[in-house]
């Protein structure tokens, strides 16, 4: 089990559903029940199921619980106020209750937030600073992430785009006519289609019925779409994203509606916001809810951490900083985004808590993986001098020997190669098996929180993938450097960076700028205080 996992509780008017996951956003196990009317009970039930997985692990692997849930709601206090779809569930403080029933801290986010987390960090927004996600469900609402935060505004409203009022006068939507929701929303087409005809048809009912040829649902559906595209035009105008990813009825049916959608963008928007913005359906498909919380758990255990914002927001910076000269020497490499990000966080915090790293690879890889400890060990870019602690202990255990010692010695991060013991390989490949040299090097050096590093550029090298297998038995985190196509380490790896080639040279060429950006990064932030 990975050293970290976190639980995601997705709270719906009809269903519940708990998910134990990584913070890659793997999902691990999965329960769901029904949503009863009592509160209380529905709470006991989730507790009783997150400890069911508590018992399965071990409960210092479980770092956070996520909650995602339709607003309105206090995501600061962890409150629930009332959501039309959950009655009676009146300023219930499900996070304070989980809480104290877990030991675990838990945060809680509205719907629309929650999803946008989830499509950011594993989903169609992966590797984007500024993206909009609009839930175009029963409602309509949007989350926002700018710069590369959920922004939530003053009072954690920001978002409410279903109350924007598009037209002088229009079907009724969030209490409004002519708002945008009132347009584009289960509720909007149900309730414009019975004032324009008279007749009850549900969103997906008139939906169907559109794709089946019926003229008047294909009215209300040409309608709906130009909507669309006038709200996401003024978004586009105001926020400058680069994508926007659409949800549920979207999702379901984006033929019917990206055609006129994409006109009304084109005619409304500035040319240079439209042209920097992909609009997109949703990636996760059915899984969004269940990854939509566990998203709420990976961002507040970041926030809450024990690192402090500051820092965070340092690191971060420094992260960007880096990988935006990167990608402009290598644009390719603007999809690995995100992936390297999670790579820096991750071997940073194992540095942080003690940890090390182990690196394997073969042919070019094997080279590759000398190289990277090679920069890690020492000095990359800057000096990395020794503590004023440690050169005066060097001082009392040495005296004028180790006072010199201590001004030549360098701080580095602890990273082994596997490839290097040739004794210790030749022999264990030639006395019990050679796919499993790196494997039985992880069984003996590598500790939980320590993070192993495979290089393969097919992403399926048996002894990579055997290592990986010992690296997560033993609770290590797991990091793979691939080629484009999906492999056996893609599938088993936390995190893993796929670069695009499938010639062996052309990947390993794109490989080398990336470990050199990551080393980089860490050293600047680890040894130069980073851009302080």
């Amino acid at each position: 089990m990975n050293k970290k996992c976190i639980i995601g509780v997705d709270i719906g008017g009809t269903k519940i559903s708990v998910t134990l996951g990584s913070l890659q956003g793997k999902i691990l196990v999965k329960e769901k029940f029904p949503t009863e009317n009592s509160w209380e009970k529905v709470i006991e039930k989730i507790y009783q199921t997150i400890n069911s997985f508590l018992c399965d692990i071990h409960k210092d692997d479980v770092k956070a619980i996520g909650i995602s849930c339709g607003g309105p709601l206090d995501s600061r206090k962890g409150v629930i106020l009332s959501p039309p779809n959950l009655p009676g569930w009146d300023e219930v403080p499900v996070c304070s209750i989980l809480e104290k029933k877990t030991g675990l801290p838990c945060f809680l986010e509205n719907d629309a937030n929650a999803c946008a987390l989830a499509e950011w960090l594993w989903g169609a927004g992966k590797g984007t600073q500024n993206m909009i996600f609009l839930t175009f469900g029963t409602g309509l609402g949007a989350g926002l992430i700018l710069n590369g935060m959920l922004y939530e505004g003053t009072s954690g409203m920001a978002g409410e785009v279903g109350h924007l009022r598009i037209a002088e006068d229009g079907p009724l939507g969030y209490g409004k006519k002519g708002s945008w929701e009132g347009y584009c929303s289960g509720g909007g087409l149900s309730g414009h289609f019975s004032q324009v005809y008279g007749d009850v048809k549900t969103g997906k009912e008139i939906c169907r019925l559109a794709t089946e040829g019926d003229e008047k649902a294909m009215d209300i559906i040409d309608i709906t779409a130009r909507a669309l595209g006038r709200g996401i035009a003024l978004l586009l105008d105001i926020l400058n994203p680069q994508r926007v990813i659409i949800g549920s009825i979207f999702t379901r049916d984006e033929a019917l509606f990206r055609e006129k959608m994409e006109q009304i963008i084109r005619l409304e928007a500035l040319s240079i916001t439209a042209k920097d913005c992909q609009v997109l359906p949703v990636a996760l498909g059915e899984s969004l809810g269940d990854m939509a919380a566990l998203g709420v758990a990976a961002k507040g255990l970041q926030k809450k951490g024990k690192r402090p914002e500051s820092q965070s927001l340092n690191l971060n910076k420094v992260i960007q900083l880096y990988l935006n000269e990167l990608i402009s020497r290598y644009p390719v490499l603007e999809d690995c985004r995100q992936d390297i990000e999670k790579a820096v966080w991750a071997l940073t915090e194992s540095f942080e808590d003690g940890g090390k790293i182990l690196i394997c690879g073969n042919g070019g890889s094997a080279a590759d993986s000398d190289h990277i400890v090679g920069e890690l060990m020492k000095g990359f870019v800057h000096s990395r001098p020794l503590s004023r602690e440690q050169k005066e202990e060097l001082t009392r255990t040495g005296g004028e020997k180790g006072r010199q010692m201590g001004e030549r010695l360098q701080q580095g991060i602890p990273a082994i190669s596997l490839c290097s013991p040739t004794a210790l390989n030749t022999a264990f490949q030639n006395d019990v098996d050679p796919s499993l040299l790196y494997a039985q090097q992880v069984m003996a050096l590598g500790n939980k929180g320590d993070i192993l590093w495979g290089l393969s550029t097919s992403g399926n090298s048996s002894n990579v993938v055997a290592a990986v297998i010992a690296a997560r038995a033993k609770g290590m985190i797991t990091l793979a450097m691939t080629g484009e196509k999906k492999s056996q380490l893609h599938d088993l790896c936390d995190i893993c960076i796929r670069v695009q080639g499938k010639e062996t040279y052309k990947i390993q060429e794109l490989h080398l700028p990336i470990y050199h950006s990551i080393c980089l990064i860490l050293e600047e932030y680890l040894f130069n205080k980073g851009t302080e």
